[in-house]
């Protein structure tokens, strides 16, 4: 519905190699899923408005794709509350 070109690859690596190569060819901003420090600040952000909601809440189930955005809000959730856990 909006033109995405999916495309697959048999390894992670050549999936990100394709992507970058496509985000220079296009003059776009390649975002890593898990090696990116705005990535994380923005799961962190997510981790605070959490805490912020349901500051008594002891156990959080976290979905992972690349890993950044998840660890973001685990490093936030577990700085306001260490006893909380993550699944």
């Amino acid at each position: 519905q909006f033109g995405a070109n999916l495309k697959f690859f048999e390894t992670v690596e050549a999936a990100r190699e394709a992507a970058q190569t496509t985000a220079k060819e296009r003059d776009l901003t390649f975002i890593s899923a898990y090696n990116d420090s705005e990535m994380i600040c923005g799961g962190g952000t997510v981790g605070i408005e959490i805490y912020d909601d349901l500051a008594d809440v002891d156990s959080v189930v976290v979905g992972v794709g690349g890993g950044g955005f998840a660890s973001g809000i685990c490093l936030a959730l577990k700085a306001l509350n260490p006893k909380i856990q993550i699944f």
